[in-house]
């Protein structure tokens, strides 16, 4: 998936490629980790594979910062944590959010010979069907982190200076509107 930021209408075109957004606060595996199963949760491939996912907070903070200074970013950039981590750093992350989940890692050299019995029935059943690989979704992603590493530290740096009290820009609580009777704002009473 791409986010194409500005119109090909002789404006400049970027081109934004997101990983896998997770929120650690309430982590939901990506999908190239594995599979819940019930109780059990199958991770698949090498615990040492690489998997290009973002932080939510990173992903909204950096798409922000494109769109605000639209002139000075990259022309594609690959929206992932600046050091990807490991099937492995997701897998405890996982575990700390659901320490009742089973878990059994799946290696490729057995993933490998099940794909293939996979693609040979889906091309039994319906063989005027192209086949899906399986195996293929759970692949380890190449994905250059440089420009994602240089980009992170300017934005994380903006986003601590308008978190700073005293600093311009600082977001001020807006007061809250006062509540007429009979808004649907207002607390119900029983006699209403």
């Amino acid at each position: 998936m791409a986010i194409q930021l500005g119109e090909d209408l002789g404006l400049q075109v970027k081109i934004v490629r997101p990983g896998a957004i997770v929120d650690a606060r309430h982590f939901d595996p990506p999908g190239r980790l594995g599979r819940r199963l019930g109780p059990w949760f199958v991770a698949v491939g090498s615990p040492r594979d690489r998997v290009a996912v973002v932080e939510r907070d990173l992903a909204a903070r950096t798409l922000a910062w494109l769109a605000l200074h639209f002139e000075d970013a990259p022309r594609t950039l690959h929206l992932v944590a600046p050091t990807l981590p490991t099937k492995r750093d997701l897998v405890a992350q996982l575990r700390r959010t659901n320490p009742d989940l089973r878990l059994v890692w799946l290696p490729r050299l057995v993933l490998l010979p099940l794909a293939w019995l996979a693609i040979a029935a889906q091309k039994l059943l319906h063989p005027r069907r192209p086949a899906m690989n399986p195996a293929a979704a759970f692949d380890a992603q190449e994905v250059d982190t440089a420009r994602i590493q240089a980009l992170a530290s300017i934005v994380l740096g903006e986003a601590r200076l308008r978190t700073t009290p005293g600093t311009p820009g600082f977001p001020v609580p807006r007061p809250r509107p006062q509540v007429h009777q009979g808004s649907s704002l207002a607390p119900q009473t029983a006699e209403e």
